[in-house]
Formats: structure tokens, sequence, C-alpha cells
């Protein structure tokens, strides 16, 4: 373990340590942007007052958070007061340290540079190294400059303590001995989120494989860990930021390892890993979490041809022409499956990317397309969406329309072209959007579902290298 902080003499200077052991591995349970971490930890106690210096600890522990605690039957532990040394040894908090001092600066000119001593008058008073260095006042050359001459020269650190982030207790605790505890914190710097892999065998059926992606930026590493990640919409204040920085990436394959379970927590549903798991700090770790295969799907072309606004006041547009006049030729592509045991899945979904591919006759993958799923329960149906067609547009033409403000009525007539440039029929969905009021009657030749109170759709069938075309009518009251 690392050094000791220098502490009071009346007190004990004590050192907690983790051993390596299996019954000694950490407690992992992450969320999506932080961690529930619990060390099992040895204390070298004195009946009493005890001042005890622990570092194995993230970088982004929530000091709030903190607790610890022993199972050991008539052992009582008390943390009486605790302090976090949570910023490790930066330029500005060794120059605060030689403040009133001297101390050597590397000056360079334009093409040589040379060692200058002087004073610190003042330190900067912001912390980090971003901190502005016309905020530091040295004396050198016999006169006083703002800002710093040159790179500092510090002295040798003899207490390497300083270097890592720290928590400091002063503890009472009711018996002499090595006491077996159990600390736990909130720490950031974590985060996992989930990626799935669907491979399109066919028109019909789908391979899938599911990934847990885990980051640790917490600045410690992990041995051995008993891991968990927790799926849902935790509710969790905000604390700050998390730095991050290079990682390397690593995957976590084994057929034969036992699978990830699952099971529900609260409102929740958490993921267990079998095994243990080791999480260096700067890692990014991927654990397949759900395969399957056959799983029946479609494809889903769908025809929304108005361009209408995120949100709009029906009230405010019922005489305008122009609105939702102009439409698009976009028909998008969907691919859309159950999550059920019947169909080869059934477990709950963490939100997470979605990628479909297609397997090409030499064997290849293709990528098809990519978009973010919701947490999905099971026995739910997912959509998704995956681009537009090529071979596959429409077009919406607004051929009509009236408004007779004093009797409060409208009339508006759509116009709906669909081409196929396929050398096979398609189906695609023709979405509709009835906007201008609450109270309306529909006219067309075509048989319209209602969604909802405000949304229409239709399936049309479109022969190869064939064009389809539909009108309908629209009259509002209010």
């Amino acid at each position: 373990m690392n050094g000791t902080k220098q502490l009071t003499p009346k007190l004990l200077a004590t050192i907690i340590a983790c051993t390596g052991t299996a019954s000694q591995a950490s407690n992992l349970t992450l969320y999506s942007d932080f961690a529930v971490v619990q060390d099992n930890i040895t204390l070298n106690l004195k009946t009493g007052e005890n001042a005890v210096a622990f570092q194995d600890i993230t970088r982004h522990l929530e000091p709030s958070s903190v607790m610890l605690s022993t199972g050991q039957t008539g052992w009582n532990l008390i943390i009486k007061e605790q302090n976090y040394q949570g910023s490790p040894l930066d330029q500005v908090r060794l120059l605060q340290q030689y403040e009133g001092q001297e101390i050597e600066f590397i000056v360079r000119y334009d093409d040589h540079q040379t060692i200058k001593r002087g004073k610190i008058i003042r330190a900067p008073e912001s912390g980090g190294m971003q901190a502005d260095p016309m905020d530091a006042i040295v004396e050198w050359d016999g006169k006083v400059n703002f800002g710093l001459p040159g790179t500092p020269l510090f002295p040798p650190i003899k207490d390497q303590s300083v270097l890592k982030p720290q928590l400091d207790w002063q503890l009472f605790s009711s018996k002499s001995g090595k006491a077996d505890a159990s600390l736990s914190y909130i720490t950031r710097g974590f985060g996992w989120d989930a990626a799935y892999n669907f491979i399109e065998r066919s028109d019909t059926k789908l391979d899938a494989a599911g990934w847990m992606t885990i980051r640790n930026y917490s600045g410690k590493d992990f041995e051995k860990s008993n891991l968990k990640l927790v799926a849902g919409e935790v509710n969790k204040l905000a604390e700050g930021r998390d730095m991050s920085g290079q990682y390397r990436m690593k995957m976590a394959v084994a057929e034969s390892m036992p699978a990830v379970t699952e099971k529900s927590i609260d409102e929740f549903h958490m993921y267990t890993v079998p095994y243990p798991v080791d999480l260096q700090a700067g890692q990014t770790k991927q654990i397949q979490f759900l395969s399957g295969q056959n799983i029946s799907y479609q494809t889903e072309l769908v025809y929304d041809g108005a361009n209408l606004p995120y949100n709009f006041n029906s009230e405010y547009i019922r005489t305008q022409r122009d609105f939702g006049a102009r439409g698009n030729d976009a028909v998008n592509i969907y691919k859309v499956f159950e999550n059920s045991a019947k169909n080869g899945l059934g477990k709950p979904l963490p939100s997470g990317r979605i990628r479909f591919y297609e397997q090409d006759d030499d064997g290849s993958l293709i990528f098809t397309g990519e978009n973010r799923i919701d947490h999905t329960a099971r026995e739910e149906t997912v959509k998704v969406f995956t681009g537009s067609a090529f071979d596959v547009k429409g077009e919406r033409k607004q051929t009509e329309f009236t408004v007779h403000s004093s009797q409060r009525q409208a009339r508006e007539t759509f116009k709906i072209t669909l081409t196929n440039r396929k050398a096979e029929s398609v189906s695609v969905k023709v979405v509709e959007h009835l906007y201008r009021g609450p109270e309306y009657n529909i006219s067309s030749q075509t048989k319209w579902q209602q969604d909802d109170a405000g949304t229409i759709s239709t399936e049309v069938s479109i022969p190869a290298n064939s064009t389809s075309v539909m009108t309908y009518t629209v009259d509002y009251s209010w």
C-alpha cells in the first residue's frame, strides 16, 4: 500500500490494505453514468480513536455516499470525521505549497534555455493545470513579475500520498485488532450501455447478439470484481461531468462461460455477470449478454409524406393553406420483430444502439442501417428506422384547399403517388395526419384505418416497375 499522510501524534497512523484474494473481490454495480462500489477491506485498529488514511478509491468518489461497516459481532466501528482529498497533486497545488520560497524555473529563449531561481510571492488561486499563469507573482532577477517566468522545477516529493485521492478518517473502535470491514460508495467515472448486432439471414429471419459495453474512467483498477449492471432510468442528481482519457478496448467472449443472468429489481432490470471480471482504469470492455437465432422479422416500408413541425397548435393553422402542403419523397425503411421467447428472444432489452447487417452470397456482411432503441420489455414489438428506400419513392400534393371561416369549416384534398422501380412488387404503408381540427369527415376510394385521433393509414401494394395513385378529401369543422 502507498505511504501515509503525516498525522497527529496522539492518533495511531494506520494503512488500510485490500487483499487480492477472491473473497476480498470488489462488488461493482454499474448504472448508465455512475457506479456503486463495495470493497472488502482490512482495518488495523486499536481500542478508541484511530487515524486512518485510505487511498484505494476512485478519483470521482462522492464523499457523502461513503459507508463503512464491519459485520463482526460485538465490534462497533464509527466514523467520527472524514476528510476527502479529491484533487491529486498538480502544478498549482505545488506552487501554493512553495509560496514564499525560492524554486528553479526552466526559462526558454528563441535558441536556448537556461535555469533561473525565483521566489513565489503569490501562487495561482484557481486549481488545476488550466489556472491562469497571470495569477502568480514571482520575484526573479531582482524584479517582481506577474506570471511564471518558465516551467517550474520542484524539489523531490517526500509524501507520495498526495499523488492519489485519499480518504482520511478519524474512527472510533470498540476493540483492538484486525477488523474485516465493508467500504461502499457511489462514484462517477463509470458507465455502460447496450449494443445489438442483427444479421439478416433471409427476408424473414435474423440472428442476434447483444453486448454490454462497460467503461471505467474512475482512475482505479478492479481485479476479479463481481459485476452487476442495472438497466432503467434511475434518478440521480448531477454532480458534475466525468473526466475521460485514452482507453483500451477488450472483447470478453467465451462460449463456454455461463451466461449473463437477468432479474427484476424494484422497477428496473439487473444483469449479473456470472464470473469475476477484471476492469482496468481507462479500459472499455464488452461482454455478450444476449443471443438469438431464427428470429422472425419483417421489413416495413412507410411513406409519411407531410413535413410537419415537431409541435403545432391546430387552432392557429386551420386557415393556413401552406401548412402541411409541402411534402417529401422519402419512403422510410423499418425493421420490425417481436421480443418474445417464442421468437427466439424474450428478454428485457436495455436501451442502446442496434445495427443491422445482411449476409451476401459470399458470406460477407453488408451494413444496412442502425438506430437506437429505448428500454424494451418482454413481449413488446421492436420497430427500428434504418434508412430510406432507393427504388421506392412517394409524392404528396395538395390539390384543393378552401376555408369558410364564418361557418368554421375547411376542406383539403391530397393526391399521393407511389413509384416502385424494383423488379418485384412492394407493399407500402401510407400515413396521413389530420391536423386542422378534431372533427372531420374523410372522402376517398381508398380504405383508411384510424390509427389514433389524428392519424390514418393504409397499405398499398405496388407491382414491379409501376406507379400507384390515391386521393382523399377531408372536411374539417370546429
